[in-house]
């Protein structure tokens, strides 16, 4: 008989939707750039805030695996108004995975010529670069929102400042 892989125990405990609440420390939060403008709902990867208190915003692009620079002037905090209902989000394993899948090192190194050609104006009919997304830390999961849900912001963090133990 096969022995059962690791990631498979990870994807049944990460399937359980009932460690989420919407208090503090569990509730499910979403970190963008304080340059984007203030939004009603969020979509993409979202984590639990536990996994972020005490980290300045250049510690979180680190452990949240984001390009470097991400969070220069800072980051803005959303935290979830309403769980998500199961449709609405899929699991993508913990932070050392981006996009859920093994790092890439190849699609890196690609995406950043082709960030180096959009700058030197030069890409052409290559399309545009994503960005890249290193791996971030093995112990913090990440889930995917495949709907936009209604969000509210937490916190606003300066560079230098860590995020604080939240209050409900």
């Amino acid at each position: 008989m096969a022995r059962k892989q690791d990631w498979q125990d990870e994807m049944k405990d990460a399937r359980r939707f009932d460690g989420w609440s919407l208090t503090p420390p569990t509730r499910l939060i979403k970190a963008v750039p304080v340059e984007v403008p203030v939004m009603k709902a969020v979509k993409g990867y979202v984590t639990v805030e536990k996994s972020i208190i005490g980290r300045t915003p250049r510690e979180l692009e680190d452990a949240l695996g984001l390009p470097v620079g991400w969070f220069n002037r800072g980051c803005r905090v959303y935290r979830l108004t309403r769980l998500p209902q199961a449709h609405e989000i899929e699991y993508d394993l913990t932070l050392d995975q981006p996009d859920g899948l093994a790092f890439d090192e190849w699609a890196a190194i690609d995406n950043a010529l082709r960030r180096r050609l959009e700058v030197e104006g030069t890409l052409g009919d290559y399309g545009p670069a994503k960005p890249i997304y290193r791996p971030g830390s093995r112990s913090i999961h990440q889930w995917r929102l495949t709907a936009e849900l209604p969000a509210a912001v937490v916190i606003e963090l300066l560079p230098n400042v860590t995020y604080p133990y939240p209050r409900p």
